[in-house]
């Protein structure tokens, strides 16, 4: 049961860190300014016993300020070369407020939320199965 449990939670949270995700992209389209930019390198980040690539880009903003920065936030393929060109999206007011657009964000977006509705409607399923039948073995 505690197994049932665990993988509803886990779906749901990893749906709802895509889902954070996906809301500051659509902002940051509506309200930001579009820009090119060039793939700085990457920052390597310890998670557990493995490295996670983090994106840094470096764009310019309207004003001619200079911006590099890391964005754990970005779908960007960790193949990608330093020194590639990217497509920026930053908010005017922050520029440190900002996302590269990766060219599958939405594949990956969709893929990760309907995987993350079925086997958060399978954690559930097999829950309330296991607790109908613990019903069911009482009633005899």
């Amino acid at each position: 049961m505690a197994s049932y449990i665990l993988l509803m939670i886990m779906s749901a949270v990893i749906s709802f860190i895509v889902f954070s995700i996906n809301n500051k992209y659509k902002r940051i389209k509506q309200i930001g300014i579009k820009t090119e930019g060039i793939l700085a390198g990457y920052e390597t980040v310890k998670i557990k016993n493995t490295n996670a690539k983090i994106p840094v880009a470096s764009f310019v903003t309207q004003d001619g300020k200079k911006v590099t920065q890391k964005t754990p936030e970005s779908f960007f393929p960790a193949n990608a070369q330093k020194g590639a060109k990217i497509i920026v999206f930053y908010n005017p007011e922050n520029p440190a407020d900002f996302m590269i657009q990766g060219k599958k964000f939405r594949i990956m977006y969709l893929v990760v939320m309907i995987g993350g509705s079925i086997f958060f409607l399978s954690g559930l399923f097999f829950l309330l199965n296991y607790l109908g039948a613990l019903h069911f073995l009482k009633l005899k």
